[in-house]
């Protein structure tokens, strides 16, 4: 595919060109590189150009099936919210929730806790009054 078709199926993405480009590079290196296999290590995955830590635990969790946690904004501001960690930074989140959270939950977590930053805990402005786990939050106040 030409970066242009790439930038159409991808285009209600933020950076859409941004992002044709990269995932034009990645093909030719799995291509290249990796015989057309996309990396199973996230060490692997994060040599590619554009994958942040993010970026590979989804690929981990959602190609692979690996018990990992991706850790975007809602992840970690509801996991803040929840006294979970009390980092911002997405990899120390990550350790902080592997610590705790038992492997056969964390891939349903963490499609809950994005599911509910997106609707509900917004970072930022948080939906309390509907919130269905404030109770666990009660003492924490919202930012």
């Amino acid at each position: 595919m030409s970066e242009r078709e790439i930038e159409k199926i991808i285009y209600p993405t933020c950076f859409y060109r941004n992002k044709a480009k990269r995932i034009k590079e990645i093909c030719r290196i799995l291509k290249e590189k990796y015989r057309g296999k996309v990396p199973a290590t996230r060490e692997e995955l994060m040599k590619l150009p554009g994958v942040g830590g993010k970026s590979a635990d989804i690929v981990l969790s959602y190609v692979y099936r690996r018990p990992v946690i991706a850790c975007d904004t809602h992840v970690i501001w509801i996991s803040n919210q929840l006294g979970w960690t009390k980092s911002k930074d997405p990899e120390k989140v990550r350790e902080d929730l592997h610590k705790i959270i038992p492997i056969k939950y964390r891939q349903t977590l963490n499609d809950y806790l994005v599911q509910l930053g997106r609707e509900i805990c917004k970072t930022g402005r948080p939906k309390c009054k509907i919130c269905p786990i404030k109770k666990y939050c009660s003492d924490i106040k919202p930012l």
